[in-house]
């Protein structure tokens, strides 16, 4: 969506309401810079009146329990890497360790 936002950012999109409710098919009317924009600032499209059900709370916890575990992952891959360098470029600390 960046990349239409990019090339076209006044074109209108019929967008899903994301309220969560199982029984809402309302679509939002927004130009593809204005939903980009929303969802950088992490804020859901609502149509007008419409705000986040339970299945939208659980929905959004879902994803933020996917980010922060995708976040840990990453950061475990780093510290195992930077423990590895740590380990070539630790100076030898007898000669017996040279050998």
């Amino acid at each position: 969506m960046k990349a239409i936002a990019s090339r076209l950012p006044a074109l209108e999109f019929e967008f899903d309401c994301e309220c969560g409710a199982s029984d809402c098919d309302v679509t939002v009317a927004l130009s593809a810079e204005e939903y980009v924009a929303a969802h950088d600032r992490g804020d859901p499209v609502f149509a007008p009146g419409h705000r986040v059900t339970e299945v939208g709370h659980a929905k959004q916890a879902r994803k933020d329990a996917k980010e922060l575990r995708d976040s840990a992952k990453a950061l475990r891959a780093e510290a195992k890497q930077q423990a590895a360098r740590a380990r070539r470029n630790r100076p030898p600390r007898s000669m017996d360790d040279i050998c």
